[in-house]
């Protein structure tokens, strides 16, 4: 699919990502032209001059092999899991941990505090 000209380059590739996607689930290429265009236009108008952060995913992704590692541990060696997904015995105690209390510990602190921490502070 040929980019759009008439869009930002960010937008021209969200069009063209989305019609390329279309195309490939079997929508007439000019129709998938067309709704890649709707929808880079529908982006631009919903959130168009924020800056936004697109995640990868990979909360996804390690959640699936937290739960993969809870369910080997106790089934194979530590040395085994570690070696297996390329993390330290110390990071498997704290995914067994936070698989078993339901949780996934965080790793980085919250930018803003929440309305309760607000109210402590003053």
């Amino acid at each position: 699919m040929k980019k759009p000209d008439e869009l930002p380059e960010i937008m021209q590739v969200v069009a063209e990502f989305i019609g390329n996607q279309l195309m490939a689930d079997g929508i007439e290429d000019r129709r998938a032209v067309d709704l890649g265009l709707k929808c880079a236009h529908a982006v631009m108008t919903a959130i168009g001059g924020d800056n936004v952060y697109i995640p990868k995913g990979f909360f996804f992704k390690y959640t699936a092999r937290d739960l993969e590692i809870a369910r080997l541990f106790g089934q194979i060696s530590m040395r085994e899991i570690c070696d297996k997904y390329g993390i330290t015995s110390r990071r498997v105690y704290q995914i067994i941990n936070a698989v078993h209390n339901g949780v996934e510990v965080p790793t980085q602190l919250d930018l803003f505090p929440t309305e309760e921490e607000e109210a402590n502070v003053g």
